[in-house]
């Protein structure tokens, strides 16, 4: 079953890297409760995908006249690896101030990998 994941690239969205994958920090909406995740994106869609958010950003900035507008996501269709969680910490998806000494600083969230369709969602702001 595929689950949307938003990105937001204008936020602290990437956490790591390989040499096929960018991985990403990101959020479902289509479950019932929306949660962060981990998603995998091979290289070569992540540099489209934001080739087009960018695309779409300076097109609202020409409309708008404004250099700060448009605020939007990039959503991948992706599928939940399972069994797979990825330990990440609770500074990444929290406004809290995080104890650096906290043994429970870390949460584990669930990870997904991209497919091969994304769209943008773009809008004024």
């Amino acid at each position: 079953m595929s689950t949307h994941i938003y990105v937001n690239p204008e936020e602290k969205h990437i956490l790591s890297a390989t040499d096929d994958d960018a991985i990403l920090l990101g959020s479902t909406y289509d479950t019932n409760e929306d949660e962060n995740c981990v998603i995998y994106v091979p290289r070569a869609l992540y540099f489209a995908a934001l080739g087009d958010w960018l695309d779409g950003k300076a097109d609202y900035n020409k409309r708008y006249g404004g250099d700060w507008c448009g605020v939007g996501n990039i959503i991948f269709d992706a599928s939940k690896i399972d069994g797979h969680k990825c330990h990440i910490s609770k500074s990444l998806v929290t406004d809290e101030r995080i104890d650096p000494d906290d043994p429970e600083r870390y949460v584990d969230v669930s990870a997904y990998r991209a497919g091969e369709d994304y769209d943008i969602d773009m809008e004024h702001g």
